[in-house]
């Protein structure tokens, strides 16, 4: 969108840019949304947290984006909320990943522990995947699509500490290709970082 190239913080531009935002066309308010990301950045958090839930996925996809670019901090809790919402809404299903991939930059922007972005990680891991005896007594509700476990290694690889390594070191030696390659590749980035200590 020429807008978004213009880079002006002009009044006339961003409002032009919030109408078309409203566009009854998906495309549309998807293009208006990135377009302010690019002028305004973090400014229009609001704007990119209202469509988050909009009905397009491409919108919603975009919104995310936005926040991501823009490291809106205050999305954290709106990305969190959104996941937990995945096994109640089915048309969240194919944002889940994304909404992964943006934890560890929105954590890091709120200035939140990688601790708690990392528990809720393995969380959602454990819940999807569950191991031992617990895999007997009850079966996940919804397990994550291969897609969506790809994001949750690259996030915990990316945040993860000893706790994130030992599950994903012991996960990918019952998974199969190519979810194994996925988490043997996180835990050389955790181990990497602890090099770097």
């Amino acid at each position: 969108m020429v807008f978004g190239e213009l880079r002006s913080d002009h009044p006339g531009v961003a409002a032009a840019l919030h109408d078309f935002a409203r566009s009854r066309d998906p495309r549309i308010r998807e293009e208006a949304a990135w377009a302010l990301c690019r002028i305004r950045g973090a400014a229009e958090e609001g704007l990119f947290l209202r469509l988050l839930e909009d009905p397009a996925l491409e919108v919603r996809r975009r919104a995310l984006r936005c926040l991501r670019a823009g490291r809106c901090g205050a999305a954290l809790g709106a990305v969190v909320g959104l996941l937990s919402r995945v096994d109640d809404e089915p048309a969240l299903e194919p944002l889940e990943p994304n909404l992964y991939a943006a934890l560890p930059e929105l954590a890091e922007a709120a200035g939140a522990a990688g601790k708690q972005v990392e528990e809720f990680l393995l969380g959602q891991l454990e819940k999807s995947l569950p191991q031992g005896l617990l895999a007997a007594l009850r079966r996940p509700r919804r397990p994550l699509t291969e897609e969506a476990l790809f994001a949750v290694c690259d996030a915990l690889g990316a945040t993860g500490t000893e706790p994130a390594r030992e599950l994903l070191d012991d996960l990918s030696r019952r998974a199969k290709e190519p979810a194994r390659q996925r988490m043997v590749r996180a835990v050389q980035r955790i181990d990497a970082r602890r090099r770097k200590r």
